[in-house]
């Protein structure tokens, strides 16, 4: 080859190297990616620039899980350059940094943004904001339950009154769901025989010494219940409560007994035939305070028993309390008469009543009498003698009577019993019904009619009561 051939050829390889090494006009616009790219790539941790408007795909959530469990609150989006999670108005978290909770192993983050929070506790409730650039944010609400709990009370353990003045207890509880709140009184039932009081604030004006005791306030939902006692004391007499007879016989062991309740506390004792009461008799007599009674907010409790009881034993007793305020005295009667009847229910028998009672007597009862009246027009008692029951069962002796001949109307009827000692006192008055032989016959043919075939007797008798009442119209 000739020499100034070679030299074209080296001159077009110089000129061909330089046009591929220069970048053209259009790269930038064409994405090429230099040295000065690459580096700024990895200064900024080669995170993607976002395309298009932000798009939030999760809605609004409101949860009520209970303690120990998971729950996940979404933030599903696209194109969000930043994602911010906020606890209430504490920042939780940027993107995938955390600020909060550190150390809280329970939280956790995945790809999505999705926040999981496991074993929720009460201290869990808020409101979660996930908050996503150009002020798109969805709030999700966790609202975790929690056993109730008292974290105020109104006197907060005692209050000591004047009679006639006036109280209110108050009583706050939390909890969720929202607790339910009653009052009570311990051992027995509020004032006015309720057995409790809805309600946080529980309200007496003109209080006496009914007023006194422990009253109990108690918060209850699902999770459970929680209560807190306040004691509330009314200066005033002291206020005796009694069995007004007490029934014994000769050779058993009795207690005749007082409950007393005063504030300021009473001091007790017991006469008997108008002489203080102390014990002897040889160790047969013996006077006890029930401390146990007291310290359960139930009031003082003394007690006379009396083992081996002999005819000398039987009386009025009475219990006398004193305090600042004065002093109150109530009998009790130790006897050997029956205790007034009860009537324990009431049976009919084609349109009869039978009545049935209960008397307490440990000494033999040896008869009864019954009297029975009717109500309107109201007429004379009728008496009844009946003999000694043997339907025994301890001290209660079980007595009934059908009575018979006796007219459709309304009856009332009271008993009383006989025993060695003598008789007792009357029985309450109690009231019950006859009914005609033809409305029985046909209430008891109504009842057969539910399943029971009736027989041609019956269906006689049911024609036969017709005919009785359409001669009577």
């Amino acid at each position: 080859m000739k020499p100034w051939a070679i030299a074209v050829l080296l001159l077009a390889a110089v000129l061909a190297e330089t046009v591929v090494a220069r970048p053209s006009e259009d790269a930038d616009e064409e994405g090429y990616q230099g040295d000065e790219h690459g580096d700024d790539d990895d200064q900024d941790g080669g995170a993607r620039q976002p395309s298009g408007p932000v798009v939030l795909k999760s809605t609004p959530v409101m949860l009520t899980p209970r303690p120990g469990e998971t729950v996940h609150l979404p933030c599903v989006s696209e194109n969000a350059a930043q994602v911010i999670w906020l606890n209430g108005s504490a920042t939780l978290a940027v993107g995938n940094l955390r600020l909060t909770y550190k150390d809280d192993k329970r939280i956790s983050f995945d790809a999505n943004h999705t926040l999981t929070i496991k074993n929720v506790q009460a201290s869990d409730s808020n409101d979660y904001t996930c908050k996503l650039d150009e002020g798109v944010t969805v709030v999700h609400n966790v609202k975790v339950y929690e056993p109730p709990r008292i974290v105020k009370m109104d006197p907060v353990n005692s209050v000591l009154l004047e009679r006639g003045e006036y109280v209110t207890l108050n009583c706050t509880a939390t909890g969720f769901p929202e607790p339910r709140v009653t009052w009570s009184r311990k051992g027995r039932d509020l004032p006015g025989k309720k057995k409790e009081h809805h309600g946080n604030h529980l309200h007496y004006s003109h209080v006496d010494l009914r007023h006194t005791g422990t009253y109990v306030c108690k918060a209850t939902n699902e999770l459970g219940s929680v209560e807190k006692p306040v004691y509330v004391g009314v200066s005033d007499l002291p206020v005796i409560a009694v069995e007004k007879m007490v029934n014994t016989n000769i050779g058993a062991t009795a207690e005749v007994s007082c409950v007393v309740h005063a504030h300021p506390p009473a001091k007790v004792e017991w006469q008997f035939d108008k002489k203080k009461l102390l014990p002897g008799a040889g160790g047969r007599v013996q006077l006890v305070h029930d401390k146990q009674h007291e310290k359960d907010g139930l009031g003082q409790r003394y007690v006379v028993r009396i083992t081996n009881v002999q005819a000398g034993d039987l009386g009025n007793y009475h219990c006398l309390a004193t305090n600042d305020m004065g002093t109150a005295r109530t009998p009790v009667k130790l006897s050997g008469l029956p205790l007034p009847a009860k009537l324990d229910h009431v049976k009919y028998v084609q349109g009869r009543p039978v009545l049935y009672w209960t008397v307490e007597s440990l000494d033999p009862v040896t008869k009864y009498e019954l009297m029975y009246r009717k109500m309107d027009p109201i007429t004379d008692w009728t008496v009844v003698e009946l003999p000694a029951s043997e339907d025994i069962e301890g001290n209660v002796h079980s007595v009934k009577y059908e009575l018979t001949n006796v007219e459709a109307a309304e009856y009332e009827a009271a008993l009383k019993s006989r025993n060695r000692f003598g008789w007792s006192d009357m029985s309450d008055r109690y009231p019950f019904k006859a009914e005609s032989s033809q409305r029985a016959e046909l209430s008891r043919i109504r009842e057969a009619g539910n399943g029971a075939p009736i027989d041609r007797i019956s269906f006689g008798l049911v024609f036969g009561a017709v005919a009785v009442l359409l001669a009577r119209t």
